[in-house]
């Protein structure tokens, strides 16, 4: 039998990765179901380029290419590389990240990847700059609103109205941007606002209560959420402020959550002491029913069992392909090979061989009910792709006006 190129490079490549697999990099799990991207600087290098690290836990992590600069920041006046915002696009295939250029600029770093080792030309995208009095853009994050088909760029602004705020625009290209509106406002300074999508019409803001303790009458300086039915709010008003009580102790900064099943964990910045290892909280179910605050105390992060040290950081998840690619130097996954994920969510899209005109919410391993979206089919359409051979197996089946997919995951 005839083995073509390309099977034959496979092929060679998986006989060649069973005798590496044992060595340098046991702490990442290649038969996991998750798999984590975490972007991070340290403070006193803060001119220096952003490292990365990955993990197949989210707990113990392997740096990649030795801890090195993924670039040279060139972006904006001051050219910092400060509070990155990575988001992976599975449609396309493609990484981008944002991040702090300045202490008192009106625009953000910009640059794109399909490797994560090849950088595009880095752009500074004044975002700030239609906001009347802005003196900073301050920890910027993208997140894709599923809602509009859009993407979402925000971050903090201090525009002289007691302290800072969030801002966002949205955008479909990273060219063409709508103007600056308020995102959150609870009333006093805050920065560093995540947002992750809990459920349909859920979405959980987590952000950094920027007062001083004095000037606030309480605990302050902490992480909090408010949650609303889009990304863009209207956001509950809690008791705490108009917030939730804090998730975590004072002194912590730069949340960044993340769903894993039914946890949900917010990574942070223990800023007030350096020396201490990046932490994280976790809440299993609705954080809008958790009574007991702060939240449980999850793992610490760890290289090689010591404690791992950076400064804020953006942890995301990401198809299994990209982590071979970087460790063991496997072929990329092309975009039909990309895992379903979405902003770090439970929810997955889905498509199938016909190309059906079907949005999925999964859990992988379970039966599950779609809705078609029979008013949108070219937004849901090109925001639907084919899963990998091997990976995911769906099968369809008629079921009144809903379709059941039948969804196993296998190991590729």
């Amino acid at each position: 039998m005839k083995m073509s190129a390309g099977i034959l490079e496979k092929s060679l490549f998986a006989v060649a990765l069973t005798g590496i697999l044992g060595i340098g990099y046991a702490q990442v799990d290649t038969t996991s179901e998750h798999y984590f991207l975490y972007t991070y600087f340290y403070n006193a290098e803060q001119d220096s380029g952003f490292r990365m690290a990955v993990s197949s836990d989210g707990v113990n992590w392997v740096k990649i290419n030795d801890e090195k600069p993924i670039f040279a920041p060139t972006a904006g006046v001051e050219k910092l590389a400060r509070d990155p915002g990575m988001w992976f696009d599975p449609a396309t295939g493609v990484f981008h990240l944002v991040w702090q250029t300045g202490w008192n600029e009106n625009g953000i770093g910009y640059a794109t990847s399909k490797d994560l080792t090849t950088w595009s030309d880095q752009r500074y995208l004044p975002v700030g700059e239609k906001i009347p009095n802005s003196q900073c853009c301050w920890g910027p994050e993208i997140f894709y609103d599923d809602i509009n088909d859009s993407i979402m760029v925000y971050w903090s602004t201090d525009f002289g109205e007691g302290g800072k705020r969030s801002f966002y625009v949205m955008t479909r290209d990273f060219v063409t941007f709508s103007d600056p509106v308020k995102l959150f406002d609870p009333g006093y300074t805050e920065i560093d606002a995540s947002i992750i999508k809990y459920s349909e019409g859920m979405y959980y803001l987590f952000f950094k209560d920027e007062r001083e303790p004095a000037l606030a009458g309480k605990r302050s300086k902490n992480i909090h959420y408010v949650y609303g039915p889009t990304p863009q709010g209207p956001w509950w008003v809690g008791p705490w402020d108009g917030a939730s009580e804090p998730i975590t102790n004072p002194g912590c900064e730069g949340p960044s959550p993340i769903m894993i099943g039914d946890e949900l964990r917010v990574y942070f910045d223990f800023y007030v002491n350096p020396s201490s290892t990046y932490g994280m909280v976790t809440v299993t179910g609705d954080p809008a029913s958790v009574t007991e605050f702060p939240w449980t105390e999850g793992d610490t992060m760890k290289l090689k069992e010591e404690p791992f040290c950076p400064s804020s950081g953006s942890v995301i998840e990401i198809p299994r392909g990209y982590i071979m690619s970087l460790l063991y130097g496997a072929p990329l996954p092309s975009i039909a090979d990309n895992a379903v994920i979405r902003d770090n969510s439970r929810f997955r899209q889905l498509s199938i061989a016909r190309r059906e005109n079907v949005k999925a919410y999964n859990l992988l391993g379970r039966n599950v009910a779609v809705r078609r979206n029979s008013n949108n089919a070219a937004s849901v359409n090109r925001r639907m792709f084919q899963t990998a051979p091997g990976v995911l197996l769906v099968k369809p089946a008629e079921s009144g006006s809903q379709s059941i997919l039948t969804i196993k995951a296998e190991r590729p």
